[in-house]
């Protein structure tokens, strides 16, 4: 049964619409990535929701095949800031907070670094501003994506439809056998559903004259920064990744 107008939503109703925003970003994300040479290795969800959207674990991330350790980094800073918080004496209760703060962090941690990865490739994105938490990193919102030297760009409204697309399909992948999939770069899907649905101002992402922008700007750096400030009430007040070649 649908809400009338006037009708507020539940508390099940915002926490469904809120995780299923963040898989639509993750999906955008896991598309733009694939298009520059990343591949990434998922973890099959215990049970596939049937009202929403989920927002996926990455294992790990890999660019041009070389694992950029992902996964392991994202669940070492984790870890330590649960250390850091976890008392002898708390409650069960308290004891649970704590816990689900991890993986709330968990999960903005890696959309922070796949926005780092995309931007260190030259794309841009429009963001909304979030509330800030002292102790829980924050998840970015994204509201546009402009893809390098303005060669095409993206909305709202088409971030959404990638993302939807993009989870959807990438769920259709999963094996009930295997916990993990390997996405591996360039995935035709998500390249296709890209092309499709560009805002471009003379040319689409699949054109020659895109691919050459592309390629001018693909070449990487001798190595990946991926860097979280966090709250000073911790001992250090950054952490920072680097991965070298």
């Amino acid at each position: 049964m649908s809400r009338g107008s006037n009708t507020k939503p539940t508390l099940t109703e915002i926490k469904r619409e809120s995780k299923s925003f963040e898989a639509l970003q993750q999906g955008m994300l896991f598309a733009l990535l694939s298009n520059y040479g990343y591949g990434f290795r998922l973890k099959r969800p215990e049970r596939m929701a049937k009202k929403t959207l989920q927002y996926l674990t990455i294992n790990e991330v890999y660019y041009n095949g070389l694992p950029l350790r992902f996964g392991y980094s994202i669940e070492d800073f984790c870890e330590r800031q649960y250390q850091m918080e976890q008392r002898t004496e708390m409650t069960m209760s308290q004891l649970k907070v704590v816990k689900r703060r991890k993986d709330l962090n968990r999960t903005a941690i890696s959309f922070s670094w796949l926005i780092q990865l995309a931007e260190q490739n030259r794309i841009s994105f429009g963001k909304r501003k979030t509330k800030q938490a002292k102790k829980t990193v924050q998840l970015e919102k994204i509201k546009a994506v402009v893809l390098p030297n303005n060669s095409g760009s993206y909305s709202r409204e088409q971030i959404n439809k990638i993302g939807k697309a993009v989870q959807k399909h990438i769920c259709s992948l999963f094996d009930k056998k295997e916990k993990l999939l390997t996405i591996t770069a360039y995935h035709q899907f998500f390249i296709d559903t890209l092309n499709s649905n560009v805002q471009q101002p003379t040319t689409s992402v699949g054109s020659s004259k895109t691919q050459n922008i592309q390629e001018s700007f693909n070449t990487k750096p001798d190595s990946f920064v991926l860097k979280l400030d966090y709250d000073p009430i911790y001992q250090d007040t950054s952490f920072v990744y680097t991965y070298d070649y």
